[in-house]
């Protein structure tokens, strides 16, 4: 894809912005592209979202016929709490009280 002479895929600085001749006016004139994702990129996101979407079915079925149900659940809401704690302190969150 070529683009106009105008645009550019850097990001925008505020004097570089200025010295394009842009304005509050005129902030079409100022519009910067993101480059498009690659195909690969693409099939690969929608292949883990197909996987994971899939297999969350799956162990909710299996799951289903070897566990009893509150057991179940509970359990799911426990890994959940857990995974997201996880996540909270690799983030340097601090511990609730």
């Amino acid at each position: 894809m070529t683009l106009p002479e105008h645009f550019s895929r850097e990001p925008a600085s505020k004097s570089g912005q200025e010295a394009a001749g842009c304005s509050a006016e005129r902030m079409e004139d100022c519009v910067r592209f993101m480059p498009a994702p690659k195909k690969i990129w693409i099939i690969a996101a929608f292949a883990a979202l197909y996987v994971i979407w899939g297999s969350t079915y799956l162990g909710i079925r299996f799951a289903i016929e070897t566990v009893p149900p509150f057991l179940m659940a509970g359990t799911r809401f426990f890994l959940a709490g857990l995974i997201m704690y996880a996540i909270a302190r690799a983030q340097d969150a601090r511990r609730s009280t």
